[in-house]
């Protein structure tokens, strides 16, 4: 996903590496309308070809995550080992014949076992992690084992729930089960359930109608994925100085209140890949962030955005990212959305791309393309008929050293503004192009120069 979104930036964003200083040469510089439709429509397909499942060895997976290779000759106890290596990282005092009673009375198979044991290993890897390049590697990790260990647990057909010793390792059955804030472990397989407020946590949902509420991460890790069914998120996910993880594989799903927020060096990362999803919030949601990450992802569906102000993409000295890939999509909020960024005199960046589909925008004042003090606002929307409605101080529009672009590739695209919009500038720079006819100036090339500066510093 990281290579794709710099790959992505780099090449939609036109930063060119020998560009002249003369206006008169932009258009010679940018890539041509076909060459961006088509760049486009290739990462259609690949992303396409991509499948979330992966085959693999899970034994020999555990073996290379562990370096305990003599556990080929005894794979009864991996689950054993990953319980207790899990407890070890949550802080729970336990005892060794609770664990392995525990296990016993569990109706897996050895695969099944091996299965959670990689998964339950990989994410104590993560919370165990002192350094921010640990807590990376864990999350890479567990996110590999759940794609690797999902194909084995799906066919798991459990009539009941079974709970730890401790009650923060459970595992649902088929039926509807409601889990609470004790519960930091869960995988249910199956029947629509209810995730009451809890924090740090890790949950893999196999299947049915669930309902998530108040998914909040304090200082720790939360990850959520949600294989199928049609789902419902209220304020969630959330988080604070912590990272939080929510990957929702299929299904039309709502997701109400504050969705995809982060503060205080918190990173938050929403990934719906398909189906017709419905957000509706108040303020602060949608990709929102104030010192912290935010990016909310989704790749398919004709999907539809409503919300209040501070929403949709938006920054105040964070990192906020909405990229809605595919599908015609509906976009309505209040004042300083879209593509609002503040950057509180340290850099702030809201990032909203739209690649393809007739999509609809309507927002208030500061919205659209928006930057000021240090903020960099950008809308980028590819192909498509697309209709654009805003208030004042939008639609690329800066001011106080705030860097602000709106642009609009390809369509029969309308747009409807108020004063101080499209390309108006006070103590900043903006950049507004509809259809590949530029209209601003020579201060595009240095935009695209503090853009290139901005991202590399970021990414690396």
């Amino acid at each position: 996903m990281k290579k794709l979104l710099i790959i992505a930036l780099t090449f939609i964003l036109f930063i060119p590496l020998n560009h002249s200083r003369n206006i008169v040469d932009i258009p010679e510089n940018l890539p041509s309308k076909e060459d961006v439709v088509a760049f486009i429509n290739e990462i259609g397909n690949r992303m396409s070809k991509e499948k979330f499942f992966l085959n693999g060895n899970v034994i020999l997976e555990l073996a290379i995550l562990t370096g305990k290779i003599d556990y080929f000759m005894n794979d009864s106890i991996w689950l054993e080992e990953a319980l207790m290596e899990f407890y070890n990282a949550t802080g729970v005092d336990y005892e060794e014949s609770k664990v392995n009673e525990f296990v016993l009375n569990l109706p897996f198979t050895t695969e099944e076992r091996c299965a959670i044991a990689l998964i339950l290993l990989s994410y104590s890897s993560a919370l165990k992690a002192d350094s921010k390049e640990g807590k990376i590697e864990g999350i890479m990790a567990t996110i590999d084992a759940v794609r690797k260990a999902s194909p084995l647990l799906s066919s798991i057909n459990m009539d009941y729930t079974k709970e730890g010793p401790y009650k923060k390792i459970i595992f649902g059955g088929n039926g509807s089960s409601v889990y609470n804030s004790i519960n930091s472990f869960i995988i249910d397989f199956g029947g629509n359930d209810i995730y009451e407020a809890g924090n740090s946590a890790f949950i893999l949902d196999i299947d049915g109608k669930d309902i998530y509420r108040n998914r909040d991460s304090l200082e720790g890790i939360t990850m959520l994925f949600d294989l199928k069914g049609d789902d419902k998120y209220i304020d969630c996910p959330i988080s604070h100085q912590s990272f939080f993880l929510l990957f929702d594989l299929e299904g039309y799903d709502e997701y109400n209140g504050r969705i995809c927020s982060s503060y205080e060096n918190g990173t938050a990362i929403l990934i719906d890949m398909e189906g017709n999803d419905i957000y509706d919030g108040k303020n602060y949601t949608q990709s929102f962030s104030s010192y912290g990450i935010s990016f909310l992802i989704d790749v398919k569906g004709d999907d539809t955005y409503s919300a209040l102000s501070y929403s949709q993409c938006s920054s105040l000295a964070g990192l906020a990212v909405l990229a809605d890939l595919y599908g015609n999509d509906v976009f309505i909020a209040g004042d300083r959305s879209q593509a609002f960024a503040s950057g509180g005199g340290k850099n702030g960046v809201a990032l909203l791309i739209n690649l393809e589909g007739d999509d609809f925008y309507e927002a208030g004042n500061f919205s659209q393309g928006y930057g000021e003090n240090l903020g960099f606002g950008f809308l980028l929307d590819f192909i498509g008929e697309d209709s654009y409605r805003a208030k004042q101080f939008c639609q690329a529009s800066a001011s106080l050293l705030g860097i602000a672009v709106l642009m609009d590739g390809e369509g029969d695209n309308k747009f409807s503004h108020g004063f101080f919009s499209q390309g108006y500038k006070i103590g900043g720079m903006s950049f507004f192009m509809n259809r590949f006819e530029i209209r601003g100036n020579e201060e595009i090339l240095q935009i695209l120069d503090n853009l290139q500066s901005y991202f590399g510093k970021f990414f690396s």
